[in-house]
C-alpha cells in the first residue's frame, strides 16, 4: 500500500494552545501518535516528516494519507468525516494502546513495516519525542519556533532511506545532524544548558531484581535511600551491593541521604537527631567504602535547624524537597543556597522532581524544559521513580540525550553541582513556611497514641540523657559506674559525701542540667526546717507534711541540714524576681476566693467553666485566658458566619476545690463537663491548677473522661486546651529545635514552647512534649490532646509569664525531677557546681566525657544558643582544662578556643549549636 503522508490530528488551533493537562492514558495516546510516524519505514515511504491537523478542521485530501486519531480528538471531529475518511484514506487508526500496537494496527492495515535492527528504529522514535518536545518548548512559552524544518526533515528522510538500505551507521551519522538541528532550533531562545537528574528511590520493598537493573543503566544515577535500607540490601543481595559500589566508586552513582532511619526529624530531640546521623553515615562509610555527601529524605523532614547541622556533618549540598506529603518553600531555581536557623547555609536542589513513571511528565516535559532554561541560570529537572518503574517515555528521553542536549544531559547531583553555580541571594526560609504531615499520616495510618507517644518520647529521652550527663560528671572526675550501684546519680552522691561529716543528716540533690533548677525536698517529721538562704528559697508545707523548696546551680549540688541554712562556695548566676508592686509590706495569701497568686502573677479562675479568666503579671500587660473543649469538624450550633466559636463546646464546672493554700504552692482542682451547644454532654473534665512560689510558671495537669472521641481528620476534630490573649498585636513565637523562631501560619509544631508576646509582657506555653498546636485568629490557640486513637487521657502544660528565657523554663517543666538522696551526711562542700555555662541563653544539649590517652579526661559539649543573640561564653569547668578545641559533628576541628585558669571562652553565633572539646590535665 502506498502512503504518501502521515498525519496526526491533534485537539488544538495551534501547537501553542495544545493542552497538556491530560491523564496517563490521554499522553500515552498523543506521544504514540506523533512519535510512532517517525518509524523509518514511514519516513522512506513518504519522503516527509509526520504532519500534524487539527481535528476540528481535518485535511480535505484524503487519497494515499495515513491519518492517527487520538481518542481525544474523536470529539472534535466533523460529524461524518470518520466515515469518509476510512472510505478514502489508506489507513486510519483511531484507537490504539501506545506506540507498539498502533504501529500494528498500521501493518494490519496493509503498510509493510520491515525487520529493521530494533536499537536504531527506536533511534528515529526518540528523534520523534525530541521534535515534539522541542516544539512545545518553543511554542509554549514563545509563541513561534525557530526551528529548520526543511533541514531536519530532509536528514531525517536520509536517515531513514539509509537505514532501510541496510547502512546502519551511517543512518546514526545522519540521525545525530538531525539532532543537531533539533540544539539549534532550541538555543535560538534557550542558550542554556538543562541537567536531567534520574533520581531512583530505594526502600526495603524495592531490593530485588529491578534495583540491579536499574544499576546496569549506562546514564548516570542518584539513589535516595536510608541507612537501614542499604544495611538490609547487603545481606539480601550481596551482588546488587557491590554493583552499587562500583557505580559510585566510579562516580556514575550518586547516593543521596545520610540518616540511619527516616524519623520525624522536626519533632525529634535534637541529640536523637545527631545519633541517627552518626549510626547512618557510619554504615554508609562500612558498607561502600565511602558516605554521602548529599542530603536528602524522601518522607518529609526539612527544618530550617538543619543547614548548620548538615554542615557540621561534611555534607556538601541537601535537596531542598520531600516526596511525600508536607509543604516546604520551593522557587524558581533548582539550585539555591539554603541558609537555616544559625550560621548554617548550604547548597541545595530545591527544584520538586517529576514523576518519571507517569506518561503524563513526559507530555509536559518539553513545556517543563522551557520554564527551567527561562527562568533558571543552573537548569536542572529531577525525575523520581522506584527501581524499575519508569514510563516507556523515560527511555526516548534517555536516547535523546545520548544524540544531544536539546533537552539536558543526565547527570549525577554531584557533577550537577560541580558544573553549575549559584550567583543570587541566600535563601532564608521561614518555619512556619515548613509543616509536616505527621499528625495526618498517623492517624490514617491507625498508630496508636499520636500525640502521648511524643511526650513519652520526650520524657524518656530527658531521663536518659540526664542519667549520661551525670556519667559525664564521673568521668570528668576520674570515676566510673560499678555494679554496685544502681544509678550514676548514686554514685555521684556517694562520692560527694565522702569524707564529709557522719553527724550531720540532711538531704543532696544533684542537678544534671546546664542551668539552675529547683526542687521540693520531703522534710523529716521533727526535724527544724532550715532557714531561707541562697539555696533554700521557701519552706512550709505540702501535702501532709513539711517540704524544703531547694534552688540548685547548674551542672552542681546542694545538700541541706536541718535548722541552719547553707550557703554556696562557688558563685553562681543572679536570678532577678519580679518583686510586689504598689509598696506592700505584707504578702497577701496565695489563695483568696478564685484567685491564685504568687510574686510573678495573679490567675483568676472562672468558677462557671472550671478554667482560667484571666492570668496578669504584677507588671501589666497582656491578659490570658484558658479552658478545655472539643472542636468539631463542623460547626455545632447557631452563630454568626464564620465564627469559629460555633466549633467548639462549652464548659461547666460541677466542682471547685482549694487543696492547697500555700505557703509553698496554691493549688485548685476543678471539676465539670464539657457540654455541645446542644446540650448533651461529650466529656467530664478534671484540671489541676498549681502554683509554686518562687516559679514564674502556673502548672495545669489536665484529666479527660471523653464520652464521644474524635474521628476523622485530627486537625478539625479534636479535644484540646485552649488559649485566649487580650492583645489581638500579639505575635506568636515558638521553639523550633529549642530556638525561638516567630510563626506567622495557622499551625504549630513544638513539643517544647509557644511564646505570645506582646509589647508589654508575654505568656509563654510550657507544651510538656505536646507537640501540635493550631492558631485560631488573632487572638486563640488550641493545645492539641486527643484525636483519633489517642488512648492518653492525662496531659500536663504550663503557662509562663514573662519568662526571660523561654527555652531554658520549657526544658525544666519537661525534664525529670532533680535526684534527691535523704539521709546523706554533710559533705565538705554543702552547695557547689562541676561546670558553669555563663549565658541563660545557652543550653547544653549533652555531655560526654571519654578517658582519652594519658589518662588524661577528655570533655565534649554541645551547646546551643536559643534566642538569637551572639557573645563570647564563659565556660567554666571545677578543674583547670589544659586545651579546648570547637569541632563539627563529625569531629573535625574548628578552631581553637582560649583557656584561661578555669575558663573556656567560646565565641557563639546567633541560634549556632556547636561542639566544644576540652582537654584536662591528667588525672593523678
Amino acid at each position: 500500500m502506498e502512503i504518501i503522508e502521515t498525519q496526526l490530528l491533534l485537539p488544538c488551533y495551534t501547537l501553542e494552545d495544545l493542552s497538556l493537562d491530560r491523564d496517563a492514558r490521554e499522553a500515552n495516546e498523543l506521544l504514540a501518535g506523533w512519535t510512532a510516524l517517525y518509524h523509518p519505514a514511514l519516513l522512506a515511504a513518504t519522503g516527509k516528516l509526520p504532519r500534524w491537523a487539527r481535528a476540528d478542521s481535518p485535511p480535505a485530501e484524503l487519497s494515499g494519507r495515513l491519518f492517527v486519531v487520538p481518542g481525544v480528538s474523536h470529539h472534535r471531529l466533523p460529524e461524518g468525516w470518520l466515515q469518509q475518511a476510512r472510505s478514502q484514506a489508506a489507513i486510519v487508526v483511531e484507537s490504539y494502546q501506545g506506540r507498539e500496537d498502533l504501529l500494528q494496527q498500521i501493518a494490519s492495515a496493509g503498510f509493510p513495516i520491515p525487520d529493521l535492527p530494533e536499537e536504531t528504529v527506536h533511534d528515529f522514535f526518540a528523534l520523534g519525542f525530541g521534535h515534539f518536545q522541542v516544539e512545545l518548548l518553543t511554542r509554549q512559552l514563545r509563541y513561534m519556533s525557530n526551528l529548520d524544518t526543511v533541514g531536519l526533515e530532509l536528514r531525517a528522510v536520509e536517515a531513514a532511506k539509509t537505514l532501510l538500505e541496510g547502512d546502519t551507521e551511517k543512518a546514526r551519522q545522519r540521525l545525530e545532524r538531525a539532532f543537531d538541528l533539533l540544539v539549534e532550533g532550541r538555543e535560538y531562545f534557550y542558550p542554556v544548558e538543562c541537567s536531567l537528574l534520574d533520581l531512583v528511590l530505594v526502600a526495603p520493598t524495592t531490593l530485588g531484581p529491578e534495583l540491579e537493573q536499574t544499576l546496569q543503566r549506562p546514564h548516570p544515577i542518584n539513589l535516595l535511600m536510608e541507612a537501614e535500607t542499604l544495611h538490609e540490601l547487603a545481606e539480601r543481595s550481596p551482588k546488587t551491593l557491590e554493583s552499587l559500589r562500583e557505580r559510585v566508586k566510579a562516580g556514575t552513582a550518586c547516593l543521596a541521604g545520610g540518616e540511619n532511619r527516616w524519623e520525624e526529624l522536626p519533632l525529634l530531640p535534637l541529640e536523637e537527631l545527631l545519633k541517627n546521623f552518626h549510626r547512618g553515615l557510619t554504615v554508609f562509610e562500612e558498607l561502600l567504602g565511602s558516605r554521602p555527601t548529599v542530603f536528602g529524605r524522601r518522607p518529609f523532614g526539612l527544618f530550617p535547624l538543619l543547614p548548620q547541622i548538615l554542615r557540621g556533618f561534611g555534607f556538601t549540598a541537601a535537596l531542598h524537597f520531600t516526596l511525600d506529603e508536607g509543604k516546604f518553600p520551593t522557587g524558581s531555581q533548582t539550585r539555591i543556597r539554603w541558609e537555616g536557623i544559625g550560621p548554617g547555609v548550604i547548597d541545595a536542589i530545591g527544584r520538586v522532581p517529576l514523576d518519571a513513571s507517569a506518561d503524563e511528565s513526559f507530555l509536559r516535559f518539553g513545556a517543563k524544559a522551557g520554564e527551567v532554561m527561562d527562568l533558571d541560570q543552573a537548569g536542572a529537572i529531577i525525575l523520581a521513580h522506584w527501581p524499575g518503574k519508569v514510563s516507556s517515555w523515560f527511555e526516548d528521553l534517555w536516547r535523546v540525550s545520548r544524540f544531544s542536549n536539546v533537552l539536558g544531559q543526565f547527570a549525577t547531583f554531584t557533577e550537577y553541582l560541580g558544573k553549575t553555580y549559584y550567583a543570587g541571594q541566600n535563601r532564608k526560609y521561614p518555619a512556619h513556611e515548613y509543616r509536616s504531615p505527621y499528625l495526618r499520616q498517623s492517624v490514617q495510618k491507625g498508630k496508636s497514641d499520636p500525640i502521648s507517644s511524643w511526650v513519652r518520647r520526650h520524657q524518656e529521652y530527658h531521663k536518659k540523657q540526664e542519667n549520661e550527663t551525670l556519667k559525664a560528671i564521673l568521668a570528668a572526675l576520674g570515676q566510673s559506674l560499678s555494679p554496685d550501684h544502681s544509678s550514676p546519680a548514686e554514685r555521684l552522691k556517694e562520692l560527694l559525701s565522702t569524707g564529709g561529716m557522719k553527724d550531720g543528716q540532711g538531704s543532696m540533690v544533684l542537678n544534671p542540667w546546664s542551668f539552675p533548677r529547683q526542687a521540693l525536698v520531703p522534710w523529716p517529721e521533727g526535724q527544724a526546717l532550715p532557714q531561707p538562704d541562697g539555696v533554700v528559697r521557701a519552706v512550709g508545707s505540702v501535702g501532709d507534711g513539711p517540704a524544703v523548696l531547694v534552688e540548685v546551680p547548674a551542672m552542681g549540688f546542694a545538700w541541706i541540714g536541718p535548722g541552719e541554712a547553707r550557703s554556696q562556695e562557688h558563685s553562681r548566676p543572679k536570678r532577678s524576681l519580679f518583686g510586689w508592686l504598689g509598696g506592700r509590706k505584707a504578702e497577701p495569701p496565695m489563695v483568696e476566693g478564685d484567685t491564685l497568686r504568687n510574686e510573678f502573677m495573679e490567675v483568676r479562675l472562672n468558677r462557671v467553666t472550671g478554667g482560667i479568666r484571666t492570668i496578669r503579671p504584677y507588671t501589666g500587660g497582656n491578659a490570658l485566658g484558658q479552658e478545655l473543649a472539643l472542636r468539631f469538624p463542623t460547626p455545632d450550633g447557631p452563630g454568626p458566619e464564620g465564627d469559629p466559636e460555633r466549633f467548639y463546646t462549652l464548659m461547666a464546672c460541677d466542682n471547685f476545690h482549694v487543696t492547697s493554700s500555700g505557703p509553698l504552692v496554691a493549688e485548685v482542682i476543678t471539676q465539670g463537663r464539657l457540654v455541645a451547644r446542644s446540650g448533651r454532654t461529650v466529656a467530664r473534665y478534671e484540671q489541676h491548677y498549681r502554683l509554686w512560689q518562687t516559679r514564674p510558671w502556673l502548672e495545669i495537669t489536665v484529666r479527660l473522661e471523653p464520652l464521644e472521641l474524635p474521628e476523622g481528620d485530627p486537625w478539625r476534630n479534636y479535644y484540646c486546651v485552649r488559649y485566649a490573649w487580650a492583645d489581638a498585636t500579639s505575635s506568636i513565637y515558638a521553639g523550633v529545635g529549642w530556638t525561638y523562631q516567630k510563626f506567622e501560619s495557622d499551625r504549630i509544631e513544638s513539643p517544647y514552647y509557644v511564646d505570645i508576646r506582646s509589647e508589654k509582657s508575654s505568656f509563654t506555653i510550657l507544651c510538656g512534649g505536646l507537640p501540635f498546636h493550631r492558631s485560631i485568629d488573632v487572638r486563640k490557640m488550641d493545645t492539641l490532646l486527643i484525636v483519633k486513637g489517642e488512648t492518653a487521657r492525662e496531659f500536663r502544660v504550663g503557662i509562663g509569664v514573662n519568662l526571660p528565657h523561654p527555652a531554658e523554663a520549657a526544658l525544666d517543666f519537661l525534664a525529670p525531677p532533680l535526684p534527691i538522696f535523704p539521709g546523706v551526711p554533710q559533705p565538705k562542700l554543702t552547695c557547689s557546681w562541676f561546670f558553669h555555662v555563663g549565658a541563660r541563653n545557652v543550653l547544653a544539649t549533652s555531655w560526654h566525657c571519654a578517658p582519652g590517652g594519658n589518662n588524661q579526661p577528655e570533655l565534649t559539649i554541645r551547646l546551643l544558643e536559643t534566642e538569637g543573640r551572639q557573645g563570647t561564653l564563659r565556660l567554666r569547668c571545677f578543674r583547670n582544662p589544659a586545651a579546648a578545641k570547637k569541632v563539627t559533628f563529625a569531629g573535625e576541628p574548628i578552631a581553637d578556643l582560649p583557656v584561661q585558669g578555669d575558663t573556656v571562652s567560646v565565641p557563639i553565633e546567633p541560634f549556632e549549636w556547636c561542639q566544644v572539646q576540652i582537654l584536662f590535665a591528667e588525672i593523678p
